[in-house]
């Protein structure tokens, strides 16, 4: 460019200006070309001093870090004050007691009413009839059954609530518990209590080859041997008990009954063959028994049957089901017994059958 022109730096070149021309001349030329060129002169110094900036934060950061190795800080030392250690504890029960105390859900539960205590057993004096209590089901009372032997005939009774003992007539059972049987015997309560079994235990031996020591083998071996001849003369004993309890036995199964026990025993067969009820005539008084059911047998062969009323036995009047143990002694003697019955229509007959 010559001397006295200017030319601008960006842009398409243009024309040369003359400075010998005019300033208006010149000043409208430069109003024209620098706004073409402003933008890019802005970004390239701003990138400059961007470059320049960096640089410096950089030297700055760098010289941060070579300080800070040359001359570290010492950081004063932290001391944490020492707690004493307790020994582990476990809580009791009793500490948390108090949230049960404290009803959060408003509940309180009430403890169940306590059972009943057991009504005591019923003291009563012992029978001294000749029974021996076998055994018993205890329960309701038309479910209660009880075994009795009869020690005189030697007989076993199976026998309910209210039933008669036997041949005994103002006797009849009045309980039955588990352990014992309470009789009425004429309106006075007593009791027949089970025997509970006795049981034994065979003492052990003592083995005498541990107890003494090695140098009295004589005498373990003589203890030995008394030891085995005690148990065999044992052995020979309880043989000899049993032999003598089986003659026994099939000595009572050999013996025939006498006369008035086997009488007695024909006499309750006939009576249990027939099922009775009490009979009530218009009035509602007690007037003989009804017979209910009749099973095959003697009597249903003497043209006994079912709703016929039992006003008599061998001339021995009924009046209801109390009277049946007089009529048993009249059953057992002779050789021929008779029943007088009244029929539902009134009609009176007379039944009768050979012992």
């Amino acid at each position: 460019m010559r001397r006295g022109t200017w030319e601008p730096r960006c842009g398409p070149p243009g024309p040369r200006v003359d400075w010998t021309e005019s300033f208006r001349t010149f000043a409208g030329s430069a109003r024209s070309a620098i706004p073409a060129c402003e933008g890019r002169v802005f970004l390239r110094y701003g990138l400059r001093a961007f470059h320049i900036t960096l640089a410096a934060g950089c030297l700055y950061l760098i010289y941060s870090m070579v300080t800070s190795f040359l001359s570290p800080t010492e950081l004063a030392e932290l001391r944490i004050p020492s707690v004493e250690e307790l020994p582990p504890s476990q809580p009791s029960f009793a500490r948390y007691e108090i949230v049960g105390e404290r009803n959060l859900f408003e509940r309180r539960e009430t403890a169940p009413p306590a059972a009943p205590p057991p009504p005591p057993e019923e003291e009563l004096e012992e029978s001294q009839l000749r029974l021996r209590l076998l055994g018993t089901i205890a329960g309701p009372d038309h479910l209660s059954v009880a075994t009795v032997e009869d020690e005189t005939s030697r007989e076993h009774l199976h026998l309910r609530v209210n039933d008669q003992v036997g041949e005994h007539e103002n006797v009849t059972v009045a309980r039955i518990e588990r352990m014992r049987l309470v009789l009425n015997n004429n309106g006075k309560l007593e009791a027949i209590t089970m025997e509970e079994p006795e049981t034994t235990t065979r003492p052990k031996q003592k083995d005498k080859r541990r107890e003494q020591t090695s140098s009295n083998r004589r005498g373990r071996a003589r203890g030995a041997r008394n030891a085995d001849r005690a148990a065999s003369q044992r052995e020979r004993l309880m043989e000899r008990v049993n032999r003598l309890k089986s003659q026994k036995r099939q000595l009572r199964r050999s013996r025939p009954p006498t006369s008035g026990q086997a009488a007695v025993a024909h006499a309750k067969n006939l009576l249990a063959q027939v099922r009775f009820a009490p009979a009530f005539d218009s009035d509602g008084n007690l007037d003989g028994i009804q017979v209910t059911e009749v099973l095959p047998g003697p009597l249903q062969e003497s043209g006994l049957q079912s709703g016929d009323v039992i006003v008599a036995v061998n001339g021995v009047a009924i009046s209801g089901p109390n009277d049946l143990p007089k009529i048993l002694p009249s059953l057992a003697e002779g050789r021929r017994s008779c029943l007088n019955t009244k029929a539902p229509d009134g009609t009176q007959a007379t039944h009768c059958w050979d012992n």
